[in-house]
């Protein structure tokens, strides 16, 4: 339709624009897109009550525009993401880059769960750079698997490759501390890694190569110097 009977159909309230206009959706299929999306996470709540919310790359392939004109019935990107836009003004719902979640949504752990919390917690204290291993982490936490998923995704814990785990304040003064080292010296090796916090070779490289992802350093041979 032309852009004055669109602005015509909007003004009486009968459609909606997302994308600056480039999609249109009947107020009773944005509706019902609204109803299917509360659904869609409401069910993901239940069955995962301890996780933060959906990825919205699922979301998005599991929301479905009935009479849409993709094949899979699927919002187009911007579209969907204006869409999430609109339903967070609306305080329906919260998201960030990565997932999706009913604003109503609220994680609370259990009494023996908040135990195990501060079960792990205190063992992380205790060897700060040398924390347990992936498996000993989870035993600590009673081999509950959605609370360490929660962990993570709370910021508690940050998970390394070669599921290495850190408290995420311990994580933050080891890349100050090898960060600083290295400027102070001109570049910083696993050997020197390993010595500046008395842990081992998995751990030191555990750090260096997160640095390395999150491009604070770059590896030169054997060395790593900073960006």
């Amino acid at each position: 339709p032309g852009q004055a009977a669109v602005a015509q159909l909007q003004a009486a309230g009968l459609v909606s624009g997302l994308d600056n206009g480039r999609l249109l959706l009947a107020k009773s299929t944005q509706s019902a897109l609204l109803d299917e999306l509360t659904r869609l996470l409401a069910g993901y709540h239940t069955a995962h009550p301890l996780r933060q919310g959906l990825a919205r790359g699922e979301v998005r392939s599991r929301l479905r525009v009935k009479g849409g004109r993709s094949a899979a019935g699927e919002l187009p990107l911007r579209a969907f993401n204006d869409f999430v836009e609109q339903a967070v003004v609306a305080d329906l719902l919260r998201a960030n880059d990565s997932v999706l979640w009913l604003a109503t949504h609220r994680i609370a752990y259990s009494p023996q769960q908040s135990q195990a919390v501060q079960r792990m917690l205190a063992a992380f204290s205790a060897a700060p750079f040398a924390p347990p291993n992936a498996g000993e982490t989870l035993a600590l936490l009673g081999n509950d698997e959605e609370l360490l998923e929660s962990l993570v995704e709370q910021g508690l814990l940050v998970r390394l490759a070669g599921g290495v785990y850190f408290r995420q304040a311990d994580f933050d003064t080891a890349i100050a501390r090898i960060a600083a080292f290295a400027r102070q010296n001109g570049s910083v090796t696993l050997a020197q890694t390993r010595d500046l916090f008395d842990t081992s070779r998995k751990y030191a490289q555990a750090l260096l190569e997160e640095m390395d992802a999150r491009r604070i350093t770059r590896r030169v041979g054997d060395e790593r110097i900073l960006r």
